[in-house]
């Protein structure tokens, strides 16, 4: 039990402080800057930022369920409804980023792309596309910082 809590902790650690500092620091910046943070941003989705952070939330929820199912909490305690929230709001999270971020990523990824191979400044209809899923993946961003935030509360609150 020691190291599946060392692993939940570890990869969950890495996995909220990857998306906050990507939601509420990384994206924002990077949209204030524009056109010019697209060099920046596709340099960052060729790193599989993507991936490596939707591997690392699977394997944080599947170690929590599996705390969860070895600790068989009640729900008697305030703590229990912590840990409980916090579950859920990890959860949330990964599906967000797996049935939304993920494939917004990856048309980001495709389109900057193309513009890069053209050779020329993007079309009208490029640059529209472009901020549309720019500002989808802003929301997506900050809404996956707070719900890590809750995520991150819950854990400590319930872990007791």
């Amino acid at each position: 039990m020691t190291l599946l809590r060392l692993i939940h902790i570890l990869a969950g650690g890495f996995w909220a402080g990857a998306a906050i500092l990507m939601g509420w620091f990384i994206g924002p910046a990077a949209r204030s800057v524009g056109p010019a943070a697209g060099p920046f941003m596709q340099a960052l989705l060729r790193r599989r930022v993507t991936t490596v952070l939707l591997t690392t939330g699977s394997v944080t929820v599947a170690a929590g369920l599996w705390l969860w199912a070895i600790r068989q909490p009640t729900m008697g305690r305030w703590q229990d409804w912590a840990l409980a929230i916090g579950a859920l709001s990890a959860i949330i999270a990964l599906t967000i980023g797996i049935g939304l971020q993920r494939p917004t990523a990856a048309r980001v990824q495709a389109l900057g792309a193309q513009i890069i191979n053209a050779g020329a400044p993007p079309t009208s209809e490029q640059s529209a596309e472009m901020g549309r899923l720019q500002g989808k993946m802003g929301r997506y961003g900050s809404t996956l910082a707070y719900l890590f935030t809750v995520a991150l509360a819950g854990m400590a609150l319930g872990g007791t």
